[in-house]
């Protein structure tokens, strides 16, 4: 009984994807950039804004931020600072995020594609003007 209750637990958590930190705790098998159908705004010329949720007390965020600049890719985000606690609770409760960094795709005023550090610059790339 035990052994079965054990294998449900494990199978259901290898099913599941999570992040802490941007970091993916069980492995996920796609990103949602990978499994994102909807195409590039750069194809249908619509508005498109990249949104980089941040803070500059986080040690990821910063991470983050210094990878994107390396690759060229920071020049396509708007950056939206979470470093006091009343901007943070407002962007949170409005974009529904739970935690820095996040980056949030938005198409014509709709959400179109979120991504955490490992992915960032496949999103970018896949939104970002050409």
């Amino acid at each position: 009984m035990r052994r079965t209750f054990l294998k449900t637990v494990i199978a259901v958590l290898a099913s599941t994807s999570a992040t802490v930190f941007g970091i993916d705790i069980f492995g996920g098998d796609k990103t949602p950039a990978e499994t994102d159908t909807t195409p590039p705004a750069t194809q249908t010329k619509d508005k498109v804004d990249i949104l980089f949720f941040t803070a500059s007390w986080c040690g990821p965020c910063q991470s983050l931020k210094a990878q994107l600049k390396r690759e060229g890719l920071y020049k396509f985000v708007t950056v939206m600072d979470c470093s006091d606690g009343k901007a943070f609770s407002k962007y949170a409760k409005a974009y529904k995020f739970r935690g820095v960094p996040t980056l949030i795709v938005v198409v014509n005023d709709k959400e179109v594609a979120r991504n955490d550090k490992q992915s960032a610059s496949t999103l970018i790339r896949k939104y970002a003007p050409k």
